[in-house]
């Protein structure tokens, strides 16, 4: 494979890693925006909790409603939890996505930089040879006759 084409693959493998980086950090950012009104969610439910307490003087009304309230925040507390659970899931694949996606990106990178290496090395080794040394006369007769 010429270097050329080789730096076009390498350069065209970077360009598709480049672009799953930028989906998974839209993809952490969505997870992390999701976790806040689960936070919210929960604060509310407690600032309804204590409300409710402290509207209600009947003493087995209120023993009523707290434990109806406490099974409620329970629930809420256990939804939330598996929500975050999932969320943080995922922005565990998404990070480890993203760790293996920066990986591939960084061969990628040095693989294009050996090329381009090799491509310095072989024109250096073309340019120092003594038949390019030889024949620079006869190139430099036949531009002048091209003009």
């Amino acid at each position: 494979m010429s270097a050329p084409q080789h730096d076009d693959r390498a350069e065209a493998q970077l360009a598709d890693l480049r672009q799953q980086v930028t989906i998974l950090e839209g993809r952490c950012q969505v997870a992390e925006v999701q976790l806040r009104p689960l936070a919210d969610r929960q604060v509310r439910d407690m600032q309804e909790r204590l409300s409710l307490a402290l509207a209600l003087d009947d003493p087995d009304a209120l023993s009523q409603t707290l434990a109806q309230l406490t099974a409620r925040v329970d629930r809420a507390a256990e939804d939330d939890r598996q929500a975050r659970d999932a969320l943080e899931a995922r922005l565990r694949q998404g990070n480890d996505d993203l760790a293996r996606v920066s990986a591939e990106r960084d061969q990628a990178l040095a693989e294009l930089a050996a090329c381009r290496d090799q491509a310095a090395q072989r024109e250096a080794a073309f340019l120092s040879s003594t038949s390019w040394r030889v024949t620079a006369p006869l190139r430099a007769v036949m531009r002048a006759l091209r003009r």
